[in-house]
This record gives structure tokens, C-alpha cells and sequence, in this order.
């Protein structure tokens, strides 16, 4: 069978001539404008992916086709496919016993021209699905390889030599893409999270409460904030040691972490100081939560040295009011609650609004 792409079309010269010599030199393969077209308006990782499978299935003709990125030592995961769906999106598949495992470890391209002889996992998988033919080139940029991108066709022998170069060429471009997303989630992941704790930085954690900046009158009044300090921090730094300070550090804010939801902002204000933005929450709810927390770390012991290290934490509170005129109010009130906490002894909680004298 002759893909899309091993008609090696060339563009005419002026003459109008006889273009067979310079077919069998140059080798060009056309590419859809339509495939040029979405790639360039992909706005994700994601968009490219998606874009990328379907292309390459209408341009070589294939039945199937799919992008495996490396999930861990052992395994490929499917991130995107399109056709034939034999081996699901999002299907784990093993490195060590599958053929794109194989493209993937020895970063080479192949072609298996009839799966049914095939011992790997996947091929059996894929003649299960009633594809007998498949093509695997690495997606590798920089000395990286990401993964595998992926075609296979119910016919043996569909692929040659031809395909197999169009193919990694292509897999070439979108590894570039890829390496590019990465360092812009780099970048922005640099911008926007404390590299010690994981949690937000201070500058992510305002900007995520645009929605009480811009609508100080109509934002959800069901928010909380909490505003929380380990209490005596420096005299750990000053016993132990800055590096046993930043393991105490890590893992309060890891429990803080584990125990809100999906929804809600955790944030290191800078030094021992951490924020907690709640949703959907009434000062009862967000009083509980923060009793929680303040007793689990409470009940927390870092280790150090055949030492047991324990720390506290004091947490101010506050809830919107009619009178806020955005997040800086609200932060204010929640400071002042936690100043009060760390006055009337520390280890406690402060609601604002509640008798601070």
C-alpha cells in the first residue's frame, strides 16, 4: 500500500518538465494545509496532540492512529489516539514487553509488518482489534524521548522504508512542541509555586482571588480566608538549622495540602507564613477545618538526628463582609485575627469579628 506521503510530490519547476529525477533526490512529501493549519492555531499540549493523531491517520491511511508519552520507568501511557480503539486512551502500557516499548527504549523506528508473528504485547493487542501492520517512530527532542507516535493498519506490509522517514520527521516536529510546552509549564510552574512547599507563591495566590477584586459587591460571600504562622519557627532554625526548618516547612504545608479540596487555594506568603482560601464555606466549616489543622500539626514530629522536633500553629480567620472592598480587606481582617492568635498564646484560632481584645 502507498501512503499519502510516499508519492513523494515535488514542487514543478518552470520549465514544466519531466520531475522524476528530482523526485527520487529530494524526496518531498506534501503535508495537508489543513494539518498545517490546526497545529499552528493549537493553543495546548493537548490541542497538539489530538491534532497530530488525527493527521496522521488521514495522512497515511491507517486505521489507527496514537501517541504514547512515557507515564514512568515501566510504562506508556496513550494520551491521544484516533480510529481503531482496540488499546484505549489513557491505557498504561508496559515498556519492557511491547513493541513501542521497545521504539521508545532504543529510541529507533520499526515497523512490524505482521503483528501476528509478533511476541510483543501490544501487537497481539492490536491483531485482537483486527490490526495486522504497524509503524512506531520515538518522539525525541534534545536527547529526550517523550514517547512514541503511532500508526497501524489492518493489512500486513503497509509501510516501507518511505513512510517510516515521513513518520519520523513528523515526530520530530511534534517532540519540539512538546519539549516547548514543557518549558513554558516550567516557566509559568516557576512563576506561580513555592519550590520548596509546592504550595502557590504569594503573587498566584492574589491573582487566583481576581474574583473578589473585580466583583467586591457580587463574589461568592461564602469564602473563607485563613491566615496561618508556625509559631516560634526561628528558634527551630536557630537550634537545628535552616535545612531542618525547610523540612518542617515542607511538611506542614503538605498537610495543608492534603487536607483541602480540588477547588481551594494553599499558599506560602513567605518565611513560616501560609494562606488558605476556602470555597463554598460558613465560618463553622471553616472554623472545623481549621481546628483540624491546627491539631494535626499539633500531633506532627519531624525526626531529626534521633530527635523529635514538634511545632504549632496559630490561624487567623476571616469571612466577606458588606463593607470589603476586595481581597486586601479581607486579607487585613484575616491578619489582624491571626496577630490576636499569636497574642493571646499561640497553638489557637482567631475569627475575625469574634471578642480579639
Amino acid at each position: 500500500m502507498e501512503s499519502y506521503l510516499s508519492k513523494k510530490v515535488v514542487p514543478p519547476t518552470e520549465s514544466g518538465g519531466n520531475n522524476d529525477a528530482r523526485e527520487n533526490k529530494n524526496n518531498f512529501a506534501a503535508l495537508p494545509l489543513g494539518f498545517l493549519e490546526e497545529l499552528a492555531q493549537s493553543n495546548s499540549l493537548e490541542d497538539i496532540l489530538l491534532c497530530t493523531s488525527y493527521w496522521i491517520r488521514e495522512i497515511f491511511q491507517a486505521d489507527r492512529s496514537s501517541i504514547a508519552l512515557r507515564e514512568n520507568d515501566a510504562y506508556l501511557k496513550l494520551y491521544a489516539l484516533d480510529g481503531n480503539d482496540v488499546l484505549p486512551k489513557d491505557c498504561l502500557i508496559p515498556i519492557q514487553s511491547s513493541f513501542v516499548g521497545q521504539v521508545f527504549s532504543q529510541q529507533k523506528t520499526a515497523i512490524s509488518p505482521d503483528n501476528r508473528i509478533s511476541n510483543m504485547i501490544d501487537c497481539q493487542w492490536l491483531v485482537d482489534g483486527g490490526l495486522l501492520c504497524c509503524m512506531d517512530t520515538p518522539l525525541k527532542y534534545k536527547e529526550e524521548c517523550y514517547g512514541t507516535l503511532n500508526v497501524a493498519h489492518k493489512q500486513v506490509d503497509s509501510y516501507n522504508e518511505i513512510d517510516a522517514k515521513v513518520l519520523e520527521t513528523i515526530a520530530k516536529w511534534v517532540a519540539a512542541q512538546i519539549y516547548k510546552h514543557k518549558q513554558i509549564n516550567k516557566m509559568i510552574e516557576l512563576a506561580h509555586i513555592d519550590p520548596l512547599t509546592g504550595a502557590l507563591n504569594r503573587r498566584a495566590f492574589v491573582e487566583a482571588t481576581y474574583f473578589i477584586n473585580d466583583k467586591p459587591r457580587q463574589y461568592d460571600h461564602k469564602t473563607a480566608l485563613l491566615m496561618i504562622d508556625l509559631d516560634k519557627f526561628k528558634a527551630i532554625n536557630d537550634a537545628y538549622g535552616h535545612p531542618v526548618g525547610d523540612k518542617v516547612l515542607i511538611e506542614i504545608a503538605q498537610i495543608l495540602k492534603d487536607s483541602v479540596r480540588s477547588d481551594d487555594l494553599v499558599a506560602r506568603f513567605g518565611g513560616e507564613e501560609f494562606a488558605i482560601l476556602l470555597r463554598h464555606v460558613n465560618s463553622e466549616e471553616a472554623l472545623r477545618l481549621a481546628e483540624l489543622l491546627r491539631a494535626m500539626v499539633e500531633q506532627t514530629v519531624v525526626e531529626h538526628q534521633n530527635q523529635r522536633i514538634r511545632c504549632t500553629i496559630s490561624i487567623g480567620i476571616a469571612l466577606p463582609i458588606p463593607t470589603d472592598q476586595g481581597f486586601e480587606e479581607l486579607m487585613q481582617r484575616a491578619d489582624h485575627a491571626l496577630y490576636v492568635a499569636k497574642r493571646k498564646g499561640r497553638n489557637q484560632i482567631i475569627l475575625s469579628g469574634m471578642t480579639e481584645a
